[in-house]
C-alpha cells in the first residue's frame, strides 16, 4: 500500500478491521464451500486467526479477543507502543460475556430459573441431556407429578393435551440442559354474542 499511496500512508483501524473481516469470511467460505450465513457463523466460533494486529479469536458473543496495545502518538501520525498485553484479551462489550462465557454460568441461570419459577404461574422444568429433571417448580409438579431426579417422558407432556402450550429452549454453555415452559393456552370464549338486528338510536337501548 505504501508503494501505491506513498511512504507516509497510515493504515487506520478501519482498514485493518475490514481486511481482517474479509479474510475471515473468505477462510470460512473456502473451507465450507458455502456462503450460508449460519454455517459461516458456526465455523468461525472459537476460531483463531492471524491479523495485522496479531492473533485474534472469535468469542461466543461474536466479538474478537485480541492483543491490546497502548501507544503514544508521534508527529508523523504513527504511534510508539508503550505497553502491550502480549496475549489476547477476552472481549466483554457491555459485560455480555459475564453470563455466556463465565465459568459460573450454570449457577447464574440456575438462580434466575429458580427466582422466576417462584413468581410465575406457568410450569418450568429443566432437564439434562438424559432428560433427568434437575429443576421443577411447584406449578410444573402439580401438572406432571414429576419431581427432581425423575425422568421427563413424552407421555408427561402429551397428557397436557391442548390446554397447555409446551415451549422448549436449550440452555447452558454447550446446550447441555433443556428448559420447558408449560404455558396455559388461551381458550376461546364460550359466550357468543348474537348480532343485533335493530338499528341503534342515540338515547335508546336495544335488546339483544
Amino acid at each position: 500500500m505504501k508503494e501505491k499511496y506513498g511512504p507516509d500512508t497510515v493504515v487506520s483501524s478501519v482498514m485493518s478491521s475490514t481486511y481482517t473481516g474479509i479474510q475471515m469470511i473468505l477462510n470460512a467460505v473456502n473451507a465450507l464451500q458455502s456462503t450460508e450465513r449460519k454455517q459461516i457463523l458456526k465455523y468461525l466460533y472459537k476460531k483463531t486467526f492471524s491479523s495485522p494486529s496479531g492473533q485474534i479469536r472469535i468469542e461466543s458473543n461474536h466479538h474478537l479477543s485480541r492483543e491490546i496495545r497502548i501507544g503514544k502518538a508521534n508527529l508523523d501520525g504513527q504511534f510508539k507502543i508503550v505497553w502491550s498485553s502480549e496475549q489476547p484479551i477476552p472481549a466483554k462489550p457491555l459485560l455480555t460475556n459475564t453470563v455466556f462465557d463465565s465459568i459460573d454460568e450454570k449457577s447464574i441461570w440456575e438462580s434466575l430459573v429458580e427466582e422466576i419459577g417462584k413468581e410465575t404461574s406457568d410450569g418450568i422444568v429443566v432437564v439434562d441431556q438424559n432428560r433427568m429433571i434437575v429443576y421443577v417448580n411447584s406449578a410444573a409438579y402439580t401438572l406432571l407429578r414429576a419431581k427432581q431426579g425423575d425422568f421427563l417422558k413424552e407421555v408427561h407432556l402429551q397428557e397436557l393435551d391442548s390446554t397447555y402450550q409446551v415451549i422448549q429452549r436449550n440452555i447452558g454453555k454447550a446446550n447441555e440442559f433443556s428448559l420447558f415452559l408449560l404455558k396455559k393456552a388461551k381458550q376461546p370464549s364460550i359466550l357468543i354474542k348474537k348480532p343485533s338486528t335493530q338499528e341503534y338510536k342515540f338515547g335508546h337501548t336495544s335488546c339483544v
